[in-house]
């Protein structure tokens, strides 16, 4: 993901366990969610605190960062998002390429 914050600020705010959660979720979004990896990094071209928000989903914090693509899930589901039903009805009404849901961001916002 973003390798030149990724590093320094995975080693020095979360235990052990979630950085490696962390470092799990960035492998597998890279590797195989490639369209959620492009929204991940259009809304941090805008906003570096996008990077932080993700890694809080990664390990397991509801209410940050959830997404879906080719079967793959990453993140923690989202609790208090009151569009949250609105969101789960398309899905399965039309069916998704993939989903990106980043807490403030996008068009559904993050409250």
């Amino acid at each position: 993901m973003d390798k030149g914050t990724t590093d320094q600020k995975v080693s020095s705010q979360w235990s052990e366990h979630e950085r490696w959660l962390i470092t799990q979720g960035q492998h597998r979004i890279r590797a195989k969610m490639p369209e959620v990896y492009k929204t991940i990094l259009r809304y941090a071209e805008k906003d570096k605190s996008v990077w932080g928000i993700v890694r809080m989903g990664l390990t397991g914090r509801p209410d940050f960062f959830w997404a879906c693509e080719g079967g793959e899930v990453v993140g923690a589901p989202f609790t208090r998002f009151a569009r949250a039903v609105e969101v789960s009805r398309l899905m399965a009404r039309f069916g998704c390429a993939h989903v990106c849901m980043i807490a403030g961001h996008g068009d559904l916002g993050g409250s």
